[in-house]
């Protein structure tokens, strides 16, 4: 079985740049999906935020947990 990964990636991070999860992301062996959340920060701390990451996580889950 390979191994799925989904990354989340907050557009106004300053902890992290986008930049560095990109690169880690391309070095990732592995089936990955990857999802930039709009206007949020480090800790997605935003209602919007937690919508978009709930209804992604669940659809990917579906996806990958059979």
């Amino acid at each position: 079985m390979k191994s799925q990964k989904i990354w989340f990636k907050n557009s106004k991070d300053k902890t992290v740049p986008v930049k560095h999860t990109k690169e880690y992301l391309s070095a990732a062996k592995c089936v990955k999906e990857f999802q930039i959340i709009n206007g949020a920060d480090h800790s997605f701390a935003t209602d919007e935020a937690d919508e978009v990451l709930f209804l992604s996580l669940r659809g990917w889950l579906k996806r990958y947990l059979k």
